[in-house]
């Protein structure tokens, strides 16, 4: 469950010259997997609401995570990319909603918040902001409703600071999509059995999208996170949106031949699952915080399957 990434023409960056609509149906169609940019005009939206939540983060020397309600949203390096801008619909609940700023968090994912460190705090500069924005309009163009701010600067001396600086902030929200289907989720304990799980899911996961066939995969998505972005975003049934990812996979597979695209390797040994969603998703990331399932082609370009699993009655799903 959860929401993410897109290939580099738009998760970092270019995300500003998106609409907000465009954005949300971009992160609605496309969360867990990676594609080539999607072009055209203005989509329109078919739920009622008229505005929609994005979380934005502007990071400058140093590295700084978001989170909200304790589900990763994005973290970046403010030498690779300093800002990004994302709609949040499936991760906000009804009534308080909280942000969470990780500044330089810990070297690994399972560590972002354990493993402690002084470095040189001078010059950096972060701005994490919960902000609603109105439908069809581009983020760039407008102000926007800022929901939730959290500053913190370095300042300009040469000074030690111990990392990472965590900042929390809160906003009641009023009543916004109801419960989610990851809420009924099982907690999570990282014992032996589960660790076994989740790499088993993995290995599934990984064969279906090397072979490009999505059916595995549509089976721990279609009633669970693609119910969600229905639910949040009323684009398209969730069928429509496993459809999509049926065309999706099978045109990257296809042309594979010519673009050199493929799936790279499992590294269990290298594989770093953190706990969150108040004990109630997994994060499948590795030990150098990048998502375990990537594939890349012959460009350089990488595509990383982003997803964060969940067990509903016993059963893994995305």
């Amino acid at each position: 469950m959860g929401t993410r990434n897109m290939k580099l023409c738009y998760i970092k960056g270019a995300v500003m010259n998106l609409s907000v609509i465009q954005q949300a149906v971009l992160f609605g169609i496309f969360l867990v997997f990676s594609f080539s940019c999607l072009a055209g005009g203005k989509v329109k939206k078919s739920q009622k609401a008229q505005t929609v939540i994005h979380a934005e983060l502007v990071v400058k020397n140093c590295t700084a995570e978001i989170m909200l309600n304790d589900i990763p949203i994005e973290r970046l390096d403010g030498k690779e990319w300093p800002r990004i801008s994302e709609p949040v619909a499936t991760n906000l609940k009804d009534g308080i909603n909280r942000l969470e700023l990780v500044i330089n968090p810990g070297t690994s994912p399972s560590t972002s918040r354990t493993d402690k460190r002084l470095l040189n705090k001078k010059g950096i500069s972060v701005h994490a902001r919960l902000v609603s924005y109105p439908v069809d309009v581009y983020p760039s163009d407008v102000k926007g409703d800022v929901l939730i701010d959290l500053k913190w600067e370095g300042g300009a001396e040469d000074k030690e600071q111990e990392f990472p600086v965590i900042l929390q902030g809160e906003a009641d929200l009023g009543k916004q999509y109801g419960e989610w289907i990851w809420a009924n989720a099982e907690k999570i304990t990282l014992d032996e059995k589960t660790i076994t799980e989740i790499n088993g899911i993995i290995r599934t996961i990984h064969s279906a999208y090397s072979a490009g066939n999505s059916e595995p995969i549509n089976l721990l998505m279609k009633d669970y996170l693609f119910t969600d972005i229905s639910k949040a975003y009323g684009v398209q049934k969730p069928e429509d949106l496993a459809r999509e990812f049926d065309e999706y996979l099978k045109d990257l597979k296809a042309e594979s031949p010519k673009t050199g695209w493929r799936v790279l390797p499992l590294k269990p040994e290298e594989f770093d699952f953190r706990v969150v969603g108040n004990g109630k998703l997994v994060q499948c990331l590795d030990k150098n915080w990048k998502d375990v399932i990537q594939s890349i082609d012959n460009d350089g370009d990488d595509f990383p399957f982003w997803m964060m699993l969940a067990k509903i009655n016993g059963k893994w799903v995305i």
